[in-house]
């Protein structure tokens, strides 16, 4: 009785049963709405394409002649600008720490690692780019090298400091890298190594990086005139 009629009604069971499970994997799922609508293009018309998106003459970079604090910013990002537009503002000479806070704050870090390389038979160079003398001279005080800004006379700090710690840079990278001549760069250069040359302790650089839109023979324009304006007799 049990192979005559229960293994029959079990083989119909298991097949009814597959057949109903596979009708149901086929079934597609009921649409789900998104937690977040997709954004909407507000064009009629629309090309679309893999790729980066660059100005045609490639990203512009935007420096001063001298270094400082932005105290103010005049644009937005996608706002359209022209020639002569003012773009930001910088702080004024009266708006800097006084050098009272600056050996309380700024400094007060600096001279500690100063201290340490010094004690391990290290140089010190301090890249901070100043030009006001009353900073700078602090920075005399406890550093082999400072770097100078650009907006202050290399001969004046030469004077003030020149017995007391080696100087560089002070040549202004936007004036130079844009120079419509390479006489201009050729000359500025030398009025820059000029006035750092005496006594020896000058390290000729532009104190920024070079932006790689710049013209190679400019670089080299820079490089050569430095070497040939240093020389000693």
């Amino acid at each position: 009785m049990f192979t005559r009629y229960v293994l029959p009604a079990l083989a119909v069971l298991s097949f009814s049963f597959a057949i109903v499970q596979m009708s149901k994997s086929q079934q597609k799922p009921p649409p789900v709405s998104p937690p977040i609508d997709p954004g909407k293009s507000p064009f009629s018309r629309q090309v679309a394409g893999a790729g980066i998106v660059e100005p045609e003459s490639e990203n512009i970079i935007i420096g001063t002649h001298v270094p400082g604090i932005v105290k103010a910013v005049h644009v937005q990002v996608n706002d359209r600008v022209s020639a002569g537009d003012p773009l930001f503002d910088l702080a004024d000479a009266d708006d800097r720490l006084p050098p009272v806070g600056f050996v309380q704050g700024d400094i007060r870090a600096a001279r500690r690692v100063a201290e340490a390389i010094k004690a391990a038979g290290g140089v010190v160079i301090y890249h901070a780019g100043e030009h006001s003398l009353p900073h700078l001279a602090i920075g005399a005080d406890h550093f082999d090298l400072i770097n100078v800004g650009e907006g202050i006379d290399l001969a004046e700090v030469k004077a003030a400091l020149g017995e007391k710690v080696g100087l560089a840079g002070n040549a202004p990278p936007p004036k130079l890298m844009n120079c419509p001549s390479l006489d201009e760069v050729a000359a500025e250069t030398a009025r820059i190594v000029a006035a750092g040359k005496p006594g020896g302790a000058y390290v000729f650089n532009t104190g920024e990086g070079i932006p790689r839109q710049v013209r190679p023979e400019v670089v080299a324009t820079m490089i050569e005139t430095a070497r040939a304006s240093g020389r000693y007799s």
